[in-house]
């Protein structure tokens, strides 16, 4: 889903890791002499620190997604809804495709 509100949230988040990302190869790099354990930690601890980044931005457009179905849901008073993609047929037949709403809500 590209909509603008997903977009900007999508791109901050690539250009937070991205900082992140050179800021922990210059703490890397500045460990170069110290010991495999040392190393090993900075490796983990680095990681850790991107994969936080990533899990705070998906979140933040999980949020951004639960928080406009919800909208909708109960502007129709639709008591389930359930995601249904092109992979993993759940609803072969009948339903209401909320999609387009749903994405127009984020524009």
């Amino acid at each position: 889903m590209e909509t603008p509100q997903i977009k900007t949230i999508r791109e901050e988040g690539e250009k937070k890791l991205q900082e992140a990302e050179a800021a922990v190869q210059t703490e890397l790099d500045s460990k170069a002499n110290a010991s495999d354990e040392e190393k090993q930690k900075a490796q983990i601890e680095a990681q850790r620190k991107l994969v936080g980044i990533q899990q705070a931005y998906a979140t933040q457009m999980k949020q951004k997604i639960d928080a406009a179905i919800s909208g909708i849901v109960k502007n129709k008073n639709i008591d389930v809804v359930i995601e249904n993609s092109e992979d993993a047929k759940i609803v072969i037949e009948g339903g209401i495709d909320l999609t387009d709403e749903i994405v127009q809500k984020l524009q």
